[in-house]
């Protein structure tokens, strides 16, 4: 199967210094799954719009000078919490546990919001030009022109943020890269930074990520393993917690946040079907039913 090549490779790139680098390369000249192309480009900023409309729904005053938003595990290209920049967001913070930002992926994101401004779902304005971003540059132009503050590394179970700054805190696909017991900790700090009334929007995808690369194995291939087993699967790089939808909503409920909408995404009849057909390890059967697992992902908005 091709997923366990890459994951080796992935182990290999955990493993030795500037992996992260390299495993760009990688994604960009063999997977060529970076920089996204245009299609992924619009949805990326149609959510990005998602958690704009859902804050406004929420808030009194979503456009005010004064809204503070923060993003942990931002990511490569910056696409949301740029798109939320250009929806009137006027002061962001984004976070990574490690410096994952790539110069060429943000003159990537910049190019396209000029080539497919017609396409994106919201109406925006930029200036003329906008500088080409290098390694030495790209905080101070993300500043000057979308007002994003990037900092890693920095840890999401500590921000040092001052307590009820922030007004919307977002995740996008990065809760099921975390370990539980850090989870629980990211949570209970968000708790303390967002303000009285503050939105958290996060998005969550419960599905095996090997299958985005290896068609050949079902979003729950994961479920297959034990988890001594699953370690020779799970490299830093690439790592999967494998938790489900009911784990999450435990853990929110080790918080005070109030669930405002818990939207979980159904399997399709044929994604079922393979479920069914998969030999799920003995953990995953004796804790879930076959419908706790078969749930692929979720939109999940919390409220202080």
């Amino acid at each position: 199967m091709k997923f366990i090549y890459k994951c080796y490779l992935q182990k290999l790139l955990s493993s030795i210094h500037r992996g992260e680098r390299l495993n760009f390369l990688f994604q960009k000249y063999v997977a060529k799954s970076l920089p996204v192309k245009d299609e992924g480009f619009i949805k990326q900023l149609s959510v990005a719009k998602d958690h704009f409309d859902t804050f406004s729904k929420y808030t009194q005053s979503p456009s005010n000078e004064n809204t503070t938003y923060y993003e942990f595990g931002a990511g490569w290209d910056l696409i949301n919490p740029i798109g939320l920049s250009l929806l009137g967001i006027q002061t962001l913070h984004c976070v990574d546990i490690r410096e994952l930002v790539f110069p060429e992926l943000l003159n990537d994101t910049i190019s396209k919001l000029y080539r497919l401004k017609r396409q994106i779902p919201f109406e925006y304005s930029l200036p003329e030009r906008i500088p080409l971003i290098t390694a030495s540059n790209y905080k101070d132009i993300l500043a000057n022109y979308f007002r994003i503050h990037y900092s890693a590394p920095m840890d999401a179970r500590c921000t040092h943020f001052q307590e009820s700054t922030i007004d919307l805190i977002v995740s996008n696909a990065t809760l099921e890269h975390i370990p539980e017991r850090d989870i629980v900790t990211i949570f209970q700090e968000c708790y303390r930074i967002v303000k009285k009334g503050g939105v958290v929007s996060c998005r969550i995808d419960y599905t095996d990520h090997w299958s985005y690369f290896d068609h050949c194995i079902s979003i729950y291939n994961f479920l297959k393993y034990s988890h001594s087993k699953w370690q020779r699967y799970n490299p830093p790089l690439h790592y999967q917690n494998r938790l489900r939808h009911r784990d999450y909503l435990d853990i929110i409920s080790q918080t005070n946040f109030q669930v405002l909408e818990d939207n979980p995404t159904p399997p399709s009849k044929e994604e079922m079907d393979a479920l069914r057909t998969l030999e799920i390890d003995a953990y995953f059967l004796n804790k879930y039913t076959v419908e706790e697992l078969a749930i692929k992902g979720t939109k999940l908005i919390l409220k202080k």
